[in-house]
């Protein structure tokens, strides 16, 4: 049975460091994009080619007879339009995603039991409005066997990528190039892996997300990370979370070619969101918590692209039976510094650059700034600038761009 049951800065990392800078403000006050006494639950979203923000979730009054729906949003979310069906067939649909490929055409995969065992579906539709189903994907899976939970990256030769996740067995991978069929390899990612997702970063690597089981109750489970250059070998596994009680990992590239992991962890009285942040999948700054509601709020998903930075998630009005979909943004330009680098100076910090748009900057390796940076313009330049406090050799410092 699909794990979607209930029941169940804008830094640059690294001295030296070398890179972009996107800039993130606190997140706004959400949106219900679904709103009512329905139980809307699980979402996914993207940005269309005409412009307009699609999202998908699925409703599920009962946690076995789930439906897909959408919204659309033609105002970078401030407004979202009233949901209307996408699939409502027999059984339970859900553990959804999708993409629009090269050609425009969008293409949606979730899970269905319509055909008595849980298995991934797909459809499609030229403007997200009328959709067509597909059927069952072929994965190499026998009769009996339960698969579920789909996520497909779209690769930039417009090949896709797909993790999912086998009953009893945990997550695997699948591929599909442009214009041909998914191969049926059933290559394994992750042993007990479960809400398994992937991404693949613009410098080749993939990494995969997913809980699963870390301790001696069955209810104990723990967000695990693993990557890899070819989806055949994969690093050793690295713990994101210790609590013993943390799931719905989604792991995604932002605007300035950093990591970014958010999950679902329980922060009495409630499950709540959290994130971490990375500059090379393998060291991740200390967690950071997003939400902190009395009620929960699961199942996170996002968007960053040049300019905006988009997160849905699901959060409980009333558990178990009445859930809203949020969604907030927030800022995120791209491209504010170009080639910068920040190295140790005695007891100050060396940045230079080539192209600078005008901005105050802070120095951080902690919660708090080291101090701030003079406002500085130009091109092609070179700056020292001392910081209060002792800088060391091996710790971590960001630059941090201040919107005013």
């Amino acid at each position: 049975m699909p794990a979607h049951h209930c029941m169940n800065l804008p830094f640059r990392a690294l001295v030296p460091a070398l890179g972009t800078f996107c800039c993130l403000t606190a997140l706004a006050v959400p949106t219900a994009i679904s709103d009512g006494p329905e139980n809307d639950y699980e979402s996914w979203i993207g940005r269309l080619d005409d412009g307009r923000l699609l999202v998908i979730f699925d409703r599920n009054p009962d946690w076995q007879s789930g439906d897909l729906y959408r919204s659309v949003s033609e105002d970078d979310g401030a407004s979202w339009s009233s949901p209307e069906p996408v699939i409502t067939v027999p059984g339970d649909q859900a553990t959804l995603c999708f993409q629009q490929l090269p050609d425009l055409s969008i293409h949606l995969w979730y899970a269905s039991n319509e055909s008595g065992d849980y298995r991934i579906h797909a459809a499609h539709s030229a403007d997200a409005e009328t959709w067509t189903e597909d059927g069952q994907v072929d994965l190499g899976w026998w009769a009996g066997i339960d698969y579920y939970d789909p996520t497909v990256a779209l690769e930039p030769d417009g090949s896709l990528t797909m993790c999912y996740v086998v009953s009893g067995l945990g997550a695997y991978v699948a591929r599909k190039p442009a214009g041909g069929s998914w191969d049926t390899d059933r290559r394994l990612v992750a042993t007990g892996g479960q809400r398994a997702r992937i991404m693949k970063h613009g410098d080749g690597t993939y990494v995969a997300v997913y809980h699963k089981r870390s301790g001696p109750s069955q209810y104990d489970y723990d967000v695990f990370l693993r990557t890899s250059m070819d989806l055949d070998s994969w690093s050793p596994e690295l713990r994101m979370t210790t609590n013993l009680n943390s799931h719905d990992p989604f792991v995604g590239e932002m605007c300035d070619g950093s990591y970014r992991l958010y999950y679902a962890k329980y922060s009495p009285p409630a499950y709540n969101l959290f994130l971490r942040r990375s500059w090379n999948a393998v060291d991740w700054d200390p967690e950071e918590q997003v939400t902190s509601d009395a009620v929960n709020n699961t199942q996170p998903h996002f968007l960053a692209e040049p300019g905006l930075f988009h997160l849905v998630w699901a959060h409980a009005v009333s558990y178990p039976y009445d859930h809203d979909v949020y969604y907030e943004n927030s800022d995120c330009p791209a491209g504010v510094v170009e080639d910068l680098q920040i190295a140790l100076a005695g007891d100050g910090v060396l940045l230079s650059w080539s192209h600078y748009e005008a901005a105050t900057f802070k120095i951080y390796s902690g919660p708090e700034p080291y101090g701030d940076l003079p406002q500085l313009e130009g091109v092609t330049t070179e700056t020292e600038l001392l910081i209060p406090g002792a800088l060391e050799q091996g710790r971590r410092y960001y630059a941090v761009r201040v919107v005013h």
